[in-house]
């Protein structure tokens, strides 16, 4: 069953509430240091494995949007050579944001068994909400679902093959949330 919007979010859904356990650096020294230790723990994605500057990039980049560094890590990717906030941090962020007044999306096994992902999104003060759906049609032609690349690796390491409901989904909510 697809969840209800929600009224008010609470503006501190991504933040730190005890500032005394959390980690914020003070200055550059700091922040390196961190992104010097951090970077060779298996906390951090592949892609910031054994990368300081790119932990150090992807916690200056969440800081600048509001979000701490070890979220910064988790939600931060590079595609392209473009920082983006993606999956479930990105949800976060609009949630948490004054201007939110609802979010509301197909859960991913409702979004299998339809065919589409959909989500609708009410910002504050705009009389209409934003809805944006993502079909199997739609991820076929961009050659994610199936098609030519369907091999055995892709099926393998591809979360279109792994989640194809979650994926239907994320895609709707990357549509929305732009």
């Amino acid at each position: 069953m697809a969840d209800e919007p929600k009224g008010k979010n609470d503006p501190t859904a991504i933040a730190v509430k005890d500032k005394e356990i959390a980690f914020r650096p003070k200055n550059f020294e700091e922040l390196w240091k961190f992104a010097t230790l951090i970077c060779k723990t298996d906390f951090v994605p592949p892609a910031f494995k054994e990368n300081a500057g790119a932990c150090l990039a992807a916690i200056q980049t969440g800081h600048e949007l509001g979000l701490p560094p070890m979220a910064s890590l988790q939600s931060i990717a590079v595609i392209n050579g473009l920082p983006t906030v993606c999956g479930d941090g990105a949800l976060a962020l609009v949630k948490a944001h004054r201007l939110c007044e609802w979010v509301h999306e197909l859960p991913a096994e409702e979004a299998l068994k339809s065919g589409y992902g959909e989500c609708t999104i009410k910002r504050r003060g705009d009389p209409v909400p934003i809805t944006r759906k993502f079909s199997v049609a739609m991820a076929t032609v961009a050659e994610l679902w199936g098609g030519t690349g369907d091999t055995k690796e892709k099926k393998e390491r591809s979360v279109w093959f792994k989640y194809p409901g979650r994926m239907l989904q994320m895609m709707a909510r990357a549509w929305a949330m732009r």
